[in-house]
């Protein structure tokens, strides 16, 4: 165990010292990393150091300790906002908008993993369907629109839901979250929130 705690702190003053020295530069070099890829190297070096024998297991370790501590800097500093284009739209990590004028054959299905998503329901009926993992999910209702609400958050709240259940026009919304909030807004007036 002692190794361990030597590794991880011989690992961790390399970085902290380069950053120290140029920070920039390494928010350049870590956000052109794919996160996802170099965090399933370290998790396969981190496996692999089981494997093998105590020299070889600490230096497997320390590499893959640097690569897990770079894909989650990576993740951190790859956090994109993307527009919908089509009937779905699937983002890591991230920030969506939805627009009304993106809902154009009257459904769209929306998955993230980390994020949040603001989606603004246009006034005619519509099938919304929003799957993620941890985020925020608002969803901005306009007066006209009456929300018939289906889904979940594993952890985390839901709110506004009373606020939206009125309304001449129906749109069928399912949202299954796994952390976060979802929360529903009344638009009160005739504007998008652009």
């Amino acid at each position: 165990m002692r190794s361990l705690g030597c590794s991880l702190i011989a690992a961790g003053l390399p970085i902290i010292l380069l950053s120290l020295v140029s920070f920039e530069r390494v928010v350049e070099i870590v956000r052109s990393l794919d996160a996802t890829r170099v965090f399933a190297v370290s998790l396969i070096l981190l496996g692999a150091s089981i494997l093998v024998k105590h020299r070889i297991r600490t230096a497997i370790m320390l590499v893959g300790a640097v690569l897990l501590a770079l894909s989650v800097i990576a993740s951190a500093y790859s956090v994109e906002t993307v527009k919908v284009i089509g009937p779905s739209q699937n983002l890591s990590i991230g920030e969506i908008h939805v627009y009304p004028e993106d809902f154009k054959n009257g459904s769209l299905n929306v998955r993230f993993d980390i994020g949040q998503t603001v989606i603004e329901l246009p006034r005619k009926p519509v099938n919304l369907t929003v799957k993620g993992g941890i985020g925020e999910v608002r969803i901005i209702v306009p007066q006209e629109v009456r929300v018939e609400f289906s889904g979940n958050v594993g952890l985390g709240k839901i709110e506004g839901l009373k606020e939206v259940e009125n309304g001449e026009i129906v749109s069928h919304v399912r949202v299954q979250l796994g952390i976060g909030e979802i929360r529903f807004i009344r638009l009160k007036n005739k504007i998008n929130l652009r």
